[in-house]
């Protein structure tokens, strides 16, 4: 559940949660505990639009896409109920067109569809296109703010990444006893080439993958090594301990287009919170790290030999004030941004 879903709840507006149709492969998220929101689910989509492959398609083809896409919206929500919508970047841009105009929209953009996640022509036009409509328009870096039109600026609000840590986080370490353990988690492709080096050359440490991040040939290869962990989704309460009983955090990404935007993420934020030594190949946006000790490496041998020597470095201390990115920083600003919105006689939202 989206923290700024959460924050207009706690704001007293009647908020609804709708999930985008995802396709058949995609895992189900379930909702946390304990809050109140209603979870709008439609059916499966039979013909997802995926960028990578559909980058290249004509303007009447990608809006027969797109209308496949959120055909069984219809079902679950009736978006002229709303007094505003909320659209995270990415897929959710779908769904411009069919906001009515009685309707505010509130750009959440956590990745960049120009920058970082589209190709496509007519998909990168309706992030241009949100930008122009959206009463308010929220950026995770100041950085970003330079690729919005300037007409745009003044409604623009940066709001920062935290770190999203269960209330509690189980004693009990999930590893066999013994064991050395280095970790992954996130939605990034990784390089398998640097996988297979360090499954090899490592044969006493167990490598757990977390994440979409490797398809189903690489996993096939890769499964037959015994050190080799894989798991497609988990949910934190799940991979939160795995974290705090590994010894080694790693990030063997490939280097893409989307990786030029890549920095000081959650996910590097919950490794150096459970004090964790990190190996990263180079992101786009190195001088976010500053003075902190994270090991960048040169290429894949240079990858493994720093994993190496960094297995038995735990615990390190990394000069981050992880109040500043904690759940409850990030909410206190969220839930003024709902504040400072145009106060509305019908305070409903659709996120």
């Amino acid at each position: 559940m989206d923290v700024l879903t959460e924050a207009f709840e706690r704001e007293g507006w009647d908020v609804d949660h709708l999930n985008f149709p995802r396709a058949f492969y995609t895992p189900k998220i379930p909702p946390p505990p304990g809050i109140k929101v209603s979870c709008l689910r439609p059916s499966f989509t039979w013909l997802p639009y995926v960028d990578r492959f559909m980058w290249w398609i004509p303007r009447c083809l990608f809006e027969i896409i797109r209308l496949i896409n959120i055909r069984s919206l219809g079902n679950v929500v009736n978006l002229s109920s709303y007094s505003f919508v909320v659209l995270e970047s990415g897929k959710p841009l779908l769904l411009l067109p069919e906001i009515p105009e009685t309707a505010k929209v509130v750009y959440r953009q956590s990745d960049s569809v120009n920058l970082a996640l589209g190709r496509g022509r007519w998909y990168c036009e309706l992030e241009n296109q949100v930008f122009r409509i959206s009463s308010l328009i929220i950026l995770k870096k100041s950085i970003y703010k330079n690729y919005v039109p300037k007409n745009c600026w003044n409604r623009t609000t940066i709001i920062e990444n935290g770190m999203a840590l269960p209330d509690e986080i189980s004693a009990k370490n999930p590893f066999r006893e013994g064991s050395l353990n280095a970790i992954y988690v996130g939605l990034h492709p990784l390089d398998m080439k640097t996988l297979f080096l360090l499954l090899r050359r490592l044969r006493d440490v167990d490598f757990h993958i977390i994440g979409p991040c490797l398809n189903a040939f690489q996993r096939q290869i890769l499964i037959f090594f015994p050190n080799f962990f894989y798991a497609k989704f988990l949910s934190k309460e799940v991979y939160m301990p795995m974290l705090k009983y590994s010894d080694v955090a790693i990030f063997p990404f490939i280097r893409t287009k989307k990786m030029k935007w890549f920095g000081l993420t959650s996910k590097f934020l919950h490794f150096m919170y459970f004090k964790l030594p990190i190996v990263s190949y180079y992101t786009g946006l190195p001088g976010e790290f500053g003075e902190l000790p994270v090991k960048f490496a040169e290429d894949r041998i240079d990858f493994v030999d720093k994993v190496a020597k960094s297995i038995m470095k735990k615990p390190i201390k990394y000069a981050v004030d992880f109040d500043y990115y904690s759940p409850r920083m990030r909410m206190n600003e969220y839930r003024q941004v709902v504040r400072d919105l145009l106060k509305s006689d019908n305070k409903t939202a659709a996120c």
